[in-house]
């Protein structure tokens, strides 16, 4: 079995049960949503996940390794100390909120991670059951009831913390400041950083810069909201699963 078939189908299979998850009328029939919430409103929390976190096949392989080269640099302290270059300026630029901004910068690779190892763990089950393609829904339904209950909620709890990154819109702001001063600083170390590892940076940028469109128009409390309803949307399938297999 072509393990990048596989993989490719497991995308598109979970790109589609998100677009249905976070579908208005179904997330209303749920939950009975608060007049507030609009299906203009679900719609962009629905094409934020298919752009950012679950992006298509076509996007996945080259942000893969993008990310996977960047996570190299992050995890190797003399890396880091490179790109930082003269720390004390950048504090002093930044102030006490840097280690805090850049954790949360760095949020946004760690959730890209877990939707890319969830996948492979959904390609690892497929292989093992010898799945032949391409896959029924229901079949797709029984590869993801086989995870682990705790690992489909860690994965959510890695989702949330995204999402709260992306509500507090000062430290947002100071997030995509400082990451912008890195990528200029990876730009003029072409021979220590590739292209594709600048390019990773960017994605990053990207997805707090959208994040942060996400989240603009609401106060403190529809923000709190919205999160709650996609905490709920989230624990709710897994609800189901385990209602339905387990």
């Amino acid at each position: 079995m072509n393990t990048k078939a596989v993989l490719d189908e497991m995308i598109e299979k979970y790109r589609e049960l998100v677009s249905l998850r976070y579908d208005y009328d179904s997330l209303n029939e749920k939950f009975d949503l608060n007049p507030r919430v609009s299906k203009e409103l679900t719609d962009k929390v629905k094409n934020y996940f298919l752009n950012y976190i679950y992006p298509s096949k076509e996007d996945r392989e080259v942000l893969n390794k993008a990310f996977d080269d960047l996570d190299h640099h992050i995890k190797n302290p003399s890396h880091i100390l490179k790109l930082l270059g003269d720390a004390p300026g950048i504090m002093l630029k930044f102030g006490w909120q840097f280690p805090k901004a850049l954790r949360a910068g760095f949020q946004t690779l760690k959730s890209f991670k877990a939707a890319s190892r969830f996948e492979k763990d959904l390609v690892h089950i497929a292989k093992k059951k010898k799945i032949k393609l391409p896959i029924t829904d229901k079949v797709f339904e029984e590869i993801i009831a086989e995870l682990p209950e705790e690992d489909l909620r860690e994965f959510i709890n890695d989702m949330e913390d995204l999402l709260t990154s992306l509500t507090d819109s000062k430290l947002l702001k100071r997030t995509t400041e400082i990451l912008k001063e890195l990528k200029s600083k990876m730009e003029k170390e072409k021979a220590f950083y590739s292209d594709e590892e600048i390019d990773a940076l960017q994605i990053g940028i990207d997805i707090l810069e959208n994040g942060y469109l996400l989240f603009e128009k609401m106060n403190n409390h529809e923000k709190d909201e919205m999160i709650q309803l996609i905490m709920q949307a989230e624990n709710h399938f897994i609800d189901e699963l385990n209602e339905k297999y387990h």
